[in-house]
């Protein structure tokens, strides 16, 4: 599973619910999409968001210099 998260979101964590919406009637423990949590048809998990960044800058020169302070 693969998430995208928007660069605006504040959060810490996300959940994801998934569930079965249907079966062949073999699966004698759940009902599928009745929307009940404690079934083995359904979980979930939750991912930590962290709010940090990595942040890298290459500068590349165009002339070997000599350079003063000031120089642009």
């Amino acid at each position: 599973v693969s998430y995208t998260i928007d660069a605006t979101f504040q959060g810490t964590s996300l959940t994801n619910v998934a569930e079965i919406t249907e079966d062949d009637g073999d699966d004698e423990d759940s009902t599928p999409d009745n929307d009940v949590p404690t079934e083995d048809d359904q979980d979930d998990e939750t991912i930590t968001v962290d709010q940090t960044y990595d942040l890298a800058l290459t500068k590349d020169l165009t002339s070997a210099g000599p350079y003063t302070q000031g120089s642009t």
